[in-house]
């Protein structure tokens, strides 16, 4: 896992935790995100699931990230998302990562 990663699982909350992701999301905008897809939460994008503990990180994510691509891993789908303002040149796999300059 590269630095800089977030890592947030829902119903794992820790009082100031989503106040400290923040922070370094406004710091840092890393250009790529990932999501796990839940696909009973009932939400097209899959972040659903972690809205009730982090609702200003999903909304954050959805403001400002794309869904770019998807990809599976041991039975679990995973979302790719590219940050808005920042264009891909084209895509690498067929997952879609998002290629930059």
């Amino acid at each position: 896992m590269a630095s800089r990663s977030l890592a947030e699982l829902a119903g794992k909350a820790v009082p100031g935790e989503q106040e400290m992701t923040m922070e370094k999301l406004r710091r840092y905008a890393p250009p790529i995100a990932l999501a796990s897809a839940d696909p009973t939460d009932g939400a097209a994008d899959g972040l659903g699931g972690m809205s009730e503990y982090y609702p200003a990180l999903v909304e954050h994510v959805r403001r400002e990230y794309v869904e770019e691509g998807s990809f599976e891993d041991d039975g679990l789908r995973y979302l790719i998302y590219r940050r808005r303002d920042r264009p891909a040149t084209g895509t690498y796999g067929d997952a879609g990562w998002p290629c930059m300059r």
